[in-house]
């Protein structure tokens, strides 16, 4: 049978690892939009651009394709999240 002290530790030790899996997951969603938008910006033509700066590219963002435009491919980053761990 573990002792007490085992136990405390595998307590602790799941803990700290949902505590570090949510914490990533946070940052992710909170993060992931202003990647989305600055990536369309760098990407954008230079000759004939689409946006004429951060706020244009989120408002355009959203009326074209809604909050889902904004996290596009997260999912694939939070999958991520604990292997960075």
């Amino acid at each position: 049978m573990a002792s007490r002290s085992e136990v405390s530790f595998a307590r602790r030790t799941a803990k700290n690892s949902l505590a570090e899996t949510a914490a990533g997951i946070a940052g992710c969603l909170v993060g992931h939009p202003f990647d989305t938008l600055k990536v369309r910006l760098q990407t954008q033509p230079v000759h004939n651009p689409v946006y004429k700066g951060l706020v244009d590219c989120f408002l355009k963002t959203m009326k074209w394709e809604g909050i889902g435009g904004l996290y596009k491919g997260v999912g694939k980053q939070i999958g991520r999240v604990k292997d960075q761990g």
